[in-house]
């Protein structure tokens, strides 16, 4: 049986332990835990945001359920606060969009607009008019008329009031256009990103890389920040993982609680060394355990907390050739971030 360790306890777990069934399962499903590689994740995200205007789009690129969602929406959406100062509602610097699918051949960048400016202003959409001068009278257009341009100026003047300075896109892979290539896609981000003088953060899995790298100005402006899943044949990264599970388990919201980090290497297995993974397969075993005769746990809860084998098979081939070519792109620095290069270039620059 696994004892919490204090040091990894959450201080509203005391509180949790004595509520309902489904609020504990809603806070373990919502529960945020820290560890390395976000960490690391996050400080490549700030440096990448600080940077001057010839960067405009970065992509947070790693494999799906690796807890890419939950880093934007809690430590990132938090430091950028702390950064810029405590703006609050209409004044923060930073917008968090969720990007919808849609039914058309191309990216629907009007339905995009609409919610980017819905959540800057709360004005809906509808309510946006487009003005026009004839000879001196100007007239409004119908909402049916209401063109990107309109869109655009509108969005231009709500983040011109809330200095806004990054827009967040999750689930960014639905940018990708279904018919022919994403050069006007991309060629309508930086055209965007330009008149309204922000940065734009495309959060998605490996699909993502077709976008970065189109040609060479959009290359330029752009910067990719990897994030890589533990690595559950390296002993030091196995380390780190064993710590997350920890952490999880300490925080378990029942008495009785399994010893995972006695099944570290299972779980490592099974959730592809991907924290976000991990915490899909934990909360399948919690709600089993939760729906189960006085709150006891049994090892089949773990079985069934899994994929099917051939579903799994199938994510696991996709993650890997995803992540093979992540690393051949992005993993490898340049010269001058090797020891000898830094070497190298600080006794020319301390001259």
């Amino acid at each position: 049986m696994f004892r919490r360790n204090r040091e990894y306890i959450h201080p509203e777990l005391d509180a949790i332990l004595t509520a309902s069934k489904k609020r504990r399962e809603e806070w373990f499903n919502k529960l945020t835990i820290s560890h390395r590689n976000l960490g690391v994740a996050l400080q490549d995200i700030l440096e990448c945001v600080q940077r001057n205007k010839n960067t405009r789009f970065i992509f947070f690129i790693g494999m799906t359920g690796a807890g890419k969602t939950n880093l934007a929406e809690n430590a990132l959406a938090d430091a950028l606060a702390d950064l810029w100062g405590d703006g609050a509602g209409a004044k923060k610097p930073f917008m968090y969009i969720p990007v919808e699918t849609n039914n058309e051949h191309t990216f629907a960048w009007k339905n995009l607009f609409s919610d980017i400016m819905e959540q800057g202003s709360a004005v809906p959409a509808e309510f946006i008019r487009e003005p026009s001068d004839s000879h001196g009278v100007i007239r409004y257009a119908s909402n049916s008329r209401l063109t990107l341009g309109a869109l655009r100026k509108a969005i231009k003047r709500m983040a011109d009031q809330r200095a806004l300075k990054v827009i967040i896109f999750d689930e960014a892979y639905y940018f990708l256009r279904l018919r022919f290539d994403n050069l006007d896609v991309m060629d309508t981000a930086k055209s965007f990103a330009e008149q309204i003088d922000v940065k734009l953060l495309f959060i998605g899995s490996y699909e993502l890389l077709e976008l970065s790298t189109l040609y060479a100005t959009q290359i330029r402006r752009t910067e990719v920040v990897p994030f890589f899943r533990y690595d559950t044949k390296n002993k030091a990264e196995m380390k780190e993982f064993t710590i997350v599970v920890e952490k999880f388990a300490s925080n378990w919201p029942c008495k009785s609680i399994p010893n995972f980090p006695a099944a570290v290497e299972e779980l490592a297995d099974a959730s592809m060394g991907g924290v976000g993974q991990l915490s899909v397969i934990l909360s399948n075993f919690l709600g089993y355990q939760l729906r189960s005769k006085a709150e006891v746990w049994t090892p089949i809860m773990f079985g069934r907390a899994l994929k099917a084998t051939a579903l799994d098979e199938e994510m696991r081939d996709q993650i890997i050739t995803g992540e093979a070519e992540l690393r051949r792109k992005y993993s490898v620095k340049n010269y001058y971030c090797t020891n000898k290069g830094i070497s190298a270039i600080g006794k020319k620059l301390a001259c």
